[in-house]
């Protein structure tokens, strides 16, 4: 049978109080799991429900758990603790009482796009075809980077009591999607894709030792945005069109995957905890083949990103398909609105996943919620439960 989660914000736990929201959590509404985002770039909150807080909270990229120093020393990234928890400790608290309520209790950390950490060290951070910086994303080539993804996933198993761990931007990005752009055409989703493409000196590297003549991608990639640059005509086209199209983009494009793949592989070996990958479905150019993953993790979490709607049950059967089953699936989906406007909507969609065989639904996210959208989620997993 499937599990629930919600993911949540600590300090949202911690404002409510995190006895009465874990119990809430746990009986009222029904979930089996908490994921607590242990490590997040900048953010801003504002909270549907009145807690005891402000409404609206602003964080920059930190950790939200106390980092132990000896785990970073092999990396110049070290993650910086939020300034919000002072000397508490909220994800020890947090998994102290899930437990006392029979919450599993999951880490989430946010891991190549750190604001922060792409300022204080730009020899991390990637570079796009122009020789400019990507903003707030840390390239997954980069030695420094993969050592310190490594880094947080064992600190977090070694010193903290939690079930499981989901990772998320554990790539390269989304291309222009992750950050605004300001610019005087659109760039579309293949001008998008390859402007987020990174050039770094890492990834120039990666490319050389695979024998790829970086001067040739570079070349095609400037090829591809120059007509829409120019405001030029194009027609149509998937990204699938453009890398069959172009050899050296593909090979560029399967030496990026591949250094993805290495890395969750090396992290992997880091932890004796059960390991989820967030995927986006329309994330192409990524570097997050969920196909290539089985070894690497030991399930994919479907994000609530881009156009929500879709995800449920399409295209995470597709993902689910390409990877081994539905079993290795956890589909996520926002309780709220605009993406969910009624109770009737959020109880189809969850019964759809429970009757799919997708290992559990989590939903986002529990501090933002407004109260009917609890409601929601405690009948949707009611129901399901009722009809499995």
């Amino acid at each position: 049978m499937a599990k629930a989660f919600f993911w949540c914000y600590p300090w949202d736990l911690e404002d409510e109080g995190y006895d009465r929201a874990l119990g809430r959590l746990a009986g009222e509404i029904g979930v089996d799991a908490v994921s607590v985002a242990a490590v997040l770039d900048d953010l801003t909150e504002f909270r549907s429900r009145e807690l005891n807080g402000p409404r609206t909270i602003v964080r920059q990229a930190a950790a939200h758990f106390h980092p132990s120093s000896k785990h970073y020393a092999n990396t110049r990234l070290r993650p910086t603790a939020a300034a919000w928890m002072k000397s508490r400790d909220p994800l020890g608290q947090i998994t102290k009482r899930a437990r006392q309520h029979s919450l599993q209790c999951r880490a989430w950390a946010v891991c190549c796009r750190n604001s922060l950490l792409a300022a204080r060290h730009p020899m991390a951070a990637c570079v796009d075809v122009f020789g400019d910086p990507i903003a707030a994303r840390l390239c997954p080539s980069n030695p420094d980077v993969r050592e310190y993804v490594a880094a947080l996933v064992d600190d977090l198993s070694s010193n903290h009591a939690i079930d499981a761990i989901e990772l998320e931007e554990v790539g390269f990005g989304a291309g222009a999607r992750c950050a605004p752009l300001e610019t005087g055409v659109a760039l579309g989703p293949i001008g998008g894709i390859l402007k987020g493409w990174c050039f770094c000196a890492s990834c120039r590297q990666r490319a050389e030792e695979a024998g790829l003549d970086v001067q040739e991608v570079t070349a095609a990639v400037l090829a591809c945005l120059g007509p829409i640059l120019r405001a030029e005509p194009t027609r149509p086209a998937t990204f699938g069109d453009v890398l069959g199209k172009t050899p050296c983009l593909a090979a560029y494009h399967n030496m990026r995957c591949g250094a993805v793949q290495t890395l969750l592989e090396m992290v992997r070996r880091r932890t004796n905890k059960p390991l989820f990958v967030h995927v986006e479905a329309d994330a192409f150019g990524s570097g997050i083949e969920a196909a290539a993953l089985g070894d690497c993790c030991d399930g994919l979490v479907v994000s609530p990103k881009g156009d929500a709607t879709t995800v449920l049950p399409e295209p995470a059967g597709r993902i689910a398909r390409s990877c081994g089953g539905a079993d290795r699936i956890c589909v996520g989906t926002y309780c709220y609105p605009p993406d969910v406007c009624d109770g009737l909507t959020l109880v189809t969609r969850v019964r759809q996943a429970w009757q799919s065989g997708y290992a559990a639904i989590g939903f986002a996210n529990y501090g933002v919620a407004p109260e009917p959208a609890l409601d929601w989620v405690r009948q949707a997993i009611r129901f399901a439960r009722r009809d499995a």
